[in-house]
């Protein structure tokens, strides 16, 4: 990986940012994108989207860029959200206990049949971060770090300032959290708009990076994943949309409850600079969440069925019958 943190994508013709999550910076094609908005629809509990979120601040840590959040709730830097960002580790959850993952040496795992469809990366040669949730981040390495917050009501001041300045050779990574919250100075009808000024704003932020969490929450008006309309609008003016969602351990019928934690669904993808996505390994919209070594390491995976262990075997079942057998377990897309 390059010191400035970027990696260059060949395919998509662009210069991206690794979230810290290798499983997933597979699927959108190294990371997210310079200039570009992405949305993250949090999971019930908040868990698994926050992981992705530390993920994507620690990598900005370690790579000595700037950050910039905007919150209702997080507004210094030893608040424990903070506090506990992960840590950057070598070691590889997937490994055989030889270095090497099944990933790299599927071939030679006749039973582990499902790792057959893990995506490579497009460059081989840059070093991949990985960080280990059950290790907070350095305090004198977070101390040294000027990390900037703001409340939403800010958001748009701040970032015209910053994009006439343009001064920095850095790149800054933007982290908006918890839009559409009842704590969030911005109402719900008024969020269609400030995503399109956002979105003009960040094409002029030439080195810098934004994601978005937007809450699930139950209270009707504030309630983003009944309004249709106002979602609807969101995901046309961003450049990429995920959802996470929690497996709840009461569901016995959930066929993937056993192998995985949660539900991963893309539901835009990212076209800068391109007329379609780059993802050759993209066999399906929903993806699998897993926790390896104690919860430690979290993982993106396609969606695969334990083994049928009946009289006839069908190992081999279908992305799209696969996801058919979920409906049941996950929420109606708009």
């Amino acid at each position: 990986m390059a010191s400035s943190g970027l990696e260059f994508s060949t395919k998509g013709l662009q210069s991206v940012c690794p979230t810290g999550i290798d499983s997933f910076d597979d699927l959108i094609g190294g990371g997210f994108a310079l200039t570009s908005v992405n949305i993250i629809e949090e999971d019930q509990f908040q868990m698994y989207s926050s992981m992705l979120v530390k993920a994507y601040l620690s990598s900005a840590i370690y790579a000595e860029q700037e950050i910039i959040i905007f919150s209702p709730t997080l507004s210094h830097g030893k608040c424990r959200f903070i506090r506990e960002l992960p840590s950057f580790t070598r070691d590889d959850p997937l490994s055989s206990g030889n270095g090497v993952s099944p990933a790299k040496d599927f071939s030679k795992m006749k039973i582990a049949f499902r790792y057959s469809n893990i995506p490579s990366r497009f460059d081989e040669n840059i070093e991949q971060k990985r960080f280990d949730f059950g290790e907070y981040i350095d305090a004198n390495l977070l101390e040294s770090m000027t990390i900037k917050f703001y409340d939403h009501s800010e958001l748009i001041k701040i970032l015209r300032e910053k994009s006439l300045e343009q001064k920095s050779d850095k790149v800054c990574r933007i982290f908006i959290d918890q839009l559409g919250s009842p704590n969030s100075s911005i109402e719900i009808n008024q969020l269609p708009r400030l995503m399109h000024q956002l979105k003009s704003l960040m094409r002029r932020l030439t080195k810098s990076v934004s994601i978005i969490t937007m809450v699930t929450a139950s209270i009707p008006q504030y309630d983003l994943i009944d309004d249709h309309s106002i979602r609807q609008k969101l995901y046309f003016e961003s450049d990429s949309a995920i959802r996470f969602t929690t497996f709840s351990d009461d569901d016995e019928s959930n066929p993937y409850r056993q192998d995985y934690v949660g539900l991963v669904q893309l539901l835009r993808l990212p076209q800068l600079n391109s007329l379609a996505p780059y993802n050759p390994n993209l066999i399906t919209t929903d993806y699998g969440l897993k926790l390896h070594t104690t919860k430690r390491f979290l993982s993106i995976e396609p969606l695969a069925l334990p083994p049928d262990l009946g009289e006839t075997v069908n190992r081999f079942t279908s992305s799209s019958q696969a996801t058919d057998k979920l409906h049941c377990t996950k929420q109606t897309d708009f």
